[in-house]
């Protein structure tokens, strides 16, 4: 008996130190650090989801709608990010989320980049009973995915769970833009 328990505390320790590991190592870059002074921020596409998206043990899919500043905020030169706002959870869900943007029904990805490009991870660390907000730069993947023309079509962003997330832990994302700055 004292053997599982301490295989089990030891297990818990773990996965608090890889998910601490991983939010040092990939916060998501923050959009005032970017050292743009092309002003502030402008929304080109919205989730679709009416409420904070329920993350689950199998992967979540939000369609984005374009919105009418998005052809011209979309000009050569913008840094396009993928923003999840209120970021939360009531525990810890003991797992992490791969970020995916995917590109819309007809569109071709540059080769080798496969069906959608994997933008980043999403941990709760220090989310529980908080909220928290990501930012992703992904100028670089829109442009792979040949998204930067086809945003009117819409894409879609996925979240990939790592396992199955702990029991009563309900994580969510209260919203998911893009936004052009």
């Amino acid at each position: 008996m004292r053997k599982r328990i301490g295989r089990a505390l030891s297990a818990t320790i773990l996965a608090g130190v890889v998910m601490l590991l991983m939010a040092l190592a990939d916060p998501g870059p923050d959009l005032r650090a970017q050292g743009s002074t092309a002003g502030p921020p402008t929304v080109v596409a919205t989730g679709a989801a009416s409420g904070p998206v329920a993350l689950l043990a199998d992967p979540v899919e939000v369609p984005l709608r374009p919105t009418e500043a998005a052809p011209a905020a979309m000009e050569r030169g913008t840094r396009i990010f993928l923003v999840l706002d209120g970021v939360r959870a009531d525990d810890q869900p003991g797992i992490l989320y791969a970020v995916h943007l995917v590109p819309p029904a007809g569109t071709r990805p540059s080769e080798g980049q496969g069906a959608g490009g994997r933008v980043g991870t999403l941990n709760f660390f220090a989310a529980v009973e908080a909220t928290r907000t990501y930012s992703y730069d992904v100028t670089d993947t829109m442009k792979t995915l040949g998204l930067r023309r086809a945003i009117a079509d819409g894409a879609t962003v996925v979240f990939v769970p790592s396992g199955i997330p702990a029991t009563d832990s309900a994580p969510q994302v209260a919203r998911v833009t893009l936004v052009a700055q």
